[in-house]
């Protein structure tokens, strides 16, 4: 990760997009900060990037359990965790959170195991052998739990954005 290069989302040149402002870089700093504190490992960055703009370097932190803040906290930003498991349950219950849902990846070569996942994952958009967002607008986004306010995107966005209206008349 130390060779991607960082620059506006618009740049066709660039392959590291800007945290959305400040406040929400000062916050994913502050959080890993936090799981760092709280026994996880940072392998690899963990620190506001040195160029223009709002960047924080890919992050990776290991040796984190379920009440680490890195685990705890939607981060929106650039860090991974590391869990290890034995068996497809302990899987499960690590990637089960109590509160959010918003997305989950998997990296399987196994299809009836990605189809089993799939099932289980309480998730709004589940990634396999990929994890980024599609540019196809028809599929809806949006999470599980409290990890948004509905689905974008979509016949559920769509629904979601009419107003009907009932009238009831008696002559």
């Amino acid at each position: 990760m130390k060779a991607a290069r960082p620059g506006p989302t618009w740049d066709a040149t660039t392959q590291y997009s800007p945290i959305i402002s400040e406040r929400q870089r000062a916050r994913i700093d502050s959080i890993v900060r936090a799981a760092v504190a709280a026994g996880g490992e940072c392998l690899t960055g963990g620190a506001v990037m040195d160029s223009p703009g709002y960047f924080y370097e890919p992050t990776l932190i290991a040796n984190v359990d379920q009440a680490n803040p890195a685990i705890v906290e939607e981060i929106f930003g650039p860090v991974l965790t590391i869990q290890t498991f034995g068996s497809e349950e302990e899987a499960l219950a690590l990637s089960s959170h109590p509160t959010y849902g918003l997305a989950s990846g998997l990296f399987t070569s196994d299809l009836s195991r990605t189809i089993r996942f799939a099932r289980k994952l309480e998730a709004g958009t589940v990634w396999v052998n990929r994890y980024s967002r599609s540019r196809d607008h028809i599929l809806p986004t949006g999470g599980y739990k409290r990890s948004g306010i509905g689905k974008d995107l979509g016949r559920e966005a769509y629904l979601a954005n009419r107003r009907t209206k009932s009238v009831l008349i008696s002559l």
